[in-house]
C-alpha cells in the first residue's frame, strides 16, 4: 500500500477519489474502538520448575515437535525449566503459571 500523501501534495493533483482525505488521522494515543480488542499486560520471568507444564504445552504445539517427538519435547521443557545454567525468559499473562511464549538458550552439547 503506498503511503498517504499529505494535504499539500494532494491539492496539486485532484482526482475523482478523495476518500484518503476524508479518513480521520490515526492517533496512537486514541483508545481502541474495535470490538474484541482488550489491553493485555505481559509478565516476564526467569524459567522455574513451576513453568514446566506450560513449556511442555508450548513445545508440543510447535511444528518441530513432530520431528523431535513428545519425549524430546518433554525433556527440553524440563531442561529449560530446571537447569540453572540455561538462560531464558518466559512470558505470561494473567498472573498464573500459564505461558504465552518463551525464549531460551541451552547448551545442548552439555546435555547430549
Amino acid at each position: 500500500m503506498p503511503p498517504k500523501r499529505g494535504r499539500a501534495a494532494s491539492e496539486g493533483s485532484k482526482s475523482s477519489s478523495s476518500s484518503e482525505d476524508d479518513e480521520p488521522a490515526l492517533r496512537l494515543d486514541a483508545p481502541l474502538e474495535d470490538e474484541g480488542l482488550e489491553d493485555v499486560d505481559f509478565e516476564f520471568d526467569d524459567p522455574q520448575r513451576r513453568h514446566a507444564p506450560s513449556l511442555r504445552g508450548l513445545l508440543r504445539r510447535h511444528p518441530l515437535e513432530s520431528a523431535l517427538g513428545a519425549a524430546a519435547a518433554d525433556a527440553l521443557a524440563e531442561l529449560v525449566a530446571g537447569d540453572s545454567r540455561s538462560v531464558g525468559t518466559v512470558v505470561g499473562s494473567g498472573g498464573g503459571d500459564d505461558l504465552v511464549g518463551f525464549a531460551a538458550a541451552v547448551d545442548l552439547d552439555a546435555h547430549a
